[in-house]
C-alpha cells in the first residue's frame, strides 16, 4: 500500500447517521457545487488511491493559488496592485467560461447545495447517493477537475451524508486547510458590517 495512506475497509459496512461525531457538528462552509457518483463493489487498488491523492492534492492547490489574494502593502504598491487584480479577474473570467464549457460535457454532475467538511459531505433532500462509492466534487468554478476519493453514503428521509474513507495525512491536511479557509470567509461574510470593521 502507498506510504501514508490507508486503504479503505469493508465496503459494505454502512456508518449510522447517529454518530455523535455527525458531519454537521464538524467545522465546515455551505455551497452550491457539482457532485457525480461512481457506484463501487470493491475498494479502489492502492495505485488508483496514490493517483487520487496525487490528483487530489494538485487540485487543492491549485484551488488555492485562484482564491490567493494579496492586500496592498502600501501607497507605491497600489496602483500595481490594481493592475494585478484586474488580470486576475479576466483569467478568472476565462477559467471559469473554460470550467463551464467543461462541465456541459458532463451532465452527470450537476450542482447541488451542501455543507463540505474535512471528513466528508452532508446534504438535504433527495439524493441517489447511496452505499460506497467514488465521490467527486468540484470544489472551485475555474477548477474544471475535481477532488475525487472513495466515500459511504447514507440517507436518513431528508438528511444525508456522504464520508471520506482515510486520506492520508498530507492530503487530509491540504483539505482541513480548504475547509477553514471557507468557513472563516463564511464567519466574515455573515459578520454584521460594523462588526467587521471593529
Amino acid at each position: 500500500m502507498a506510504q501514508g495512506l490507508q486503504g479503505p475497509g469493508d465496503p459494505d459496512r454502512v456508518p449510522s447517521m447517529n454518530d455523535p461525531t455527525s458531519l454537521d457538528q464538524q467545522l465546515g462552509y455551505r455551497d452550491t457545487l457539482p457532485l457525480s457518483w461512481v457506484p463501487l463493489a470493491t475498494p479502489p487498488p492502492p495505485e488508483q488511491l496514490q493517483q487520487l491523492q496525487e490528483n487530489n492534492l494538485r487540485v487543492l492547490a491549485v484551488v488555492a493559488a485562484l482564491e490567493e489574494r494579496h492586500s496592498p502593502r502600501g501607497e507605491n504598491d497600489e496602483r500595481v496592485e490594481q493592475e494585478l487584480e484586474r488580470i486576475h479577474q479576466k483569467l478568472d473570467m476565462l477559467l471559469v467560461l473554460f470550467g463551464q464549457f467543461l462541465r456541459r460535457m458532463d451532465p452527470s454532475a450537476p450542482p447541488r447545495p451542501v455543507r463540505l467538511t474535512s471528513a466528508g459531505l452532508s446534504w438535504e433532500g433527495g439524493s441517489a447517493l447511496e452505499g460506497y462509492g467514488l465521490l467527486s466534487v468540484m470544489l472551485h468554478p475555474c477548477m474544471p477537475e475535481p477532488f475525487t476519493w472513495p466515500a459511504r453514503a447514507t440517507n436518513a428521509g431528508a438528511v444525508g451524508e456522504a464520508r471520506f474513507e482515510p486520506l492520508g495525512e498530507a492530503l487530509e491536511a491540504a483539505l482541513e486547510k480548504h475547509v477553514f479557509l471557507h468557513h472563516r470567509r463564511s464567519v466574515a461574510v455573515s459578520r454584521p458590517p460594523a462588526a467587521r470593521s471593529a
